[in-house]
């Protein structure tokens, strides 16, 4: 027995008391190195340093029950940290302490204290419930704000597992206890879904429940589980909101894109329309430069039935293409053959001096454009030219009308023929 005394890992001494006053008559080996000690010495002479072990000693030995106390205490060593007194009374006066190390102990006890602060106070930022389930007792704690998001008070509510099944969804319950069970049985790091419960006024609220198990038995099986419950409903409606946007944005997309295409079908076939007139108009002005060069008697009446005939066959298809739906170079190709018909339908020849006569038919053209006040880019691209050949042009045209170092604009003098 001496043996196993002196090899206990754990500091113990004894104390004999029955002399008023209390005498160390053993103590291990282990408990030389919390404090030096010899047989024969009092507690006052050991523990003078704790008082608190004195009198635990001596109250022990006056035949109070076994006794308990936690101090901070010095070892020889200069190392400090807590250890558990234990003072328990034996037959004939004897005292048996035992100092238990439990520096590590109160270390992972605060920290436990830390997490569940923690654990308290993000659950209070997010307005989170907390649920626990025991599933061997079957006992489900169901915290006041998890009772409120329900808006049920606590008292209002049964803890068991059954109570909240009940509540989940008809539609949504099958997928719940997928993965409620899935996670039981570790197929999952953890539980979460998405989910509707009844609310105590009969209406379904959405709720985020989310949890993980936190003690297992021997065989793997789930012993307790801990979660928590968020109020989700401003979320979803915000969802649903955004979906119906969503759609409503599709249908109007999809609508003008119908429209756009039909306009661009329209747009074409209006195209279509004014090139094949404009192909009539210009076979119409190749005859009328073919009727001009006829004798002078001969154009008084083909001017007058050249005026009917545009008035009649021509000019009401224009007025009916300016109220279509035109692009702008539409619109330019219209204006264009308007003009040019004005200035057929004019006293022709009457109208022309003799300056012009030396002018190519190509120069014409560009003549008649510099009147109605079309730049250089304009011109190349109805002409289907280079700027740079329209500026030549413009200079030969200023050369053939003796104006290229007279300080006379183009257009205006144009314009005076």
């Amino acid at each position: 027995m001496e043996n196993l005394f002196q090899t206990i890992s754990i500091p113990m001494f004894i104390f004999n008391t029955s002399q008023g006053k209390s005498v160390l008559e053993n103590c291990n080996q282990a408990s030389e190195q919390l404090v030096v000690c010899k047989a024969g010495q009092t507690a006052k002479e050991i523990f003078k340093s704790v008082p608190l072990v004195v009198s635990d000693i001596d109250n022990c030995g006056s035949g109070e029950k076994d006794l308990q106390r936690e101090l901070l205490f010095t070892q020889v060593n200069g190392r400090t940290q807590y250890f558990r007194f234990t003072f328990s009374r034996l037959p004939g006066n004897l005292v048996v302490i035992h100092a238990r190390d439990i520096d590590e102990f109160r270390l992972v006890e605060s920290e436990l204290r830390e997490s569940k602060e923690r654990l308290e106070l993000a659950i209070f930022a997010t307005d989170a419930g907390l649920w626990d389930w025991h599933v061997v007792t079957g006992e489900l704690m169901l915290s006041e704000e998890w009772c409120a998001i329900l808006g049920y008070e606590q008292n209002e509510v049964e803890f068991t597992i059954n109570f909240w099944e009940d509540l989940i969804h008809p539609e949504d319950r099958p997928l719940v206890m997928k993965k409620f069970l899935d996670h039981l049985e570790g197929k999952t790091e953890r539980y979460q879904t998405e989910h509707r419960l009844k609310s105590k006024t009969g209406q379904w609220k959405w709720v985020l429940d989310t949890g993980r198990v936190v003690e297992r038995d021997e065989n793997g099986r789930a012993v307790r589980i801990i979660g928590t419950k968020v109020d989700i409903a401003r979320r979803k409606e915000m969802e649903q909101e955004i979906q119906y946007l969503n759609q409503k944005l599709e249908k109007l997309v999809e609508k003008r894109t119908l429209k756009l295409k039909q306009k661009e079908l329209s747009l074409i076939e209006s195209q279509r329309e004014l090139r094949k007139k404009s192909l009539h108009l210009e076979e119409v002005n190749n005859a009328l430069h073919v009727l001009m060069e006829k004798s002078h008697a001969d154009k008084k009446e083909l001017q007058e039935n050249l005026l009917t005939n545009i008035e009649a066959q021509v000019l009401p298809f224009l007025d009916k293409l300016e109220t279509s739906l035109l692009s702008d170079i539409q619109k330019t190709y219209l204006g264009i053959v308007r003009s040019n018909l004005k200035e057929i339908a004019a006293p022709f020849s009457r109208k022309l001096k003799s300056s012009l006569v030396n002018l190519t038919p190509a120069q014409i053209k560009i003549a008649n454009f510099i009147r109605q006040g079309k730049s250089s880019k304009e011109m190349a691209d109805l002409l289907f030219l280079s700027p740079k050949t329209i500026e030549t042009q413009r200079r030969n045209i200023r050369k053939k009308l003796d104006i290229t170092r007279k300080n006379i604009n183009l257009r205006t003098y144009l314009e005076s023929l």
